[in-house]
């Protein structure tokens, strides 16, 4: 969402069915928070809802011609799904998306 906010086309990619659509509520220091997901959170953004392109996927077999000028991953490559791949299996498919 803050490079949207900049400007900037994106492409969003989560595995996690909750992180996109929304799940149970967070519990954080014992308080209960909405986890609203990705697409609720763009819904309330009117000015950068059509920026964002969602997928809920694996971003391994995100099958695209479109290369990007940039990618950012946050926990992708350590996450639990991913123990499939090699290291160098995930950076080479960042690779291959780059422009």
């Amino acid at each position: 969402m803050p490079a949207a906010k900049r400007g900037f086309e994106v492409t969003a990619i989560d595995i996690d069915y909750n992180a996109i659509y929304g799940g149970p509520d967070i519990i954080i220091d014992g308080k209960a928070y909405k986890n609203i997901g990705l697409l609720k959170r763009l819904e309330l953004e009117e000015d950068i809802k059509d920026k964002v392109e969602v997928f809920n996927c694996d971003f391994m077999e995100y099958d695209t011609s479109k290369k990007f000028s940039a990618i950012f991953t946050s926990g992708s490559l350590h996450y639990e799904n991913n123990c499939k791949y090699t290291i160098e299996d995930l950076i080479e498919n960042f690779a291959l998306e780059l422009k």
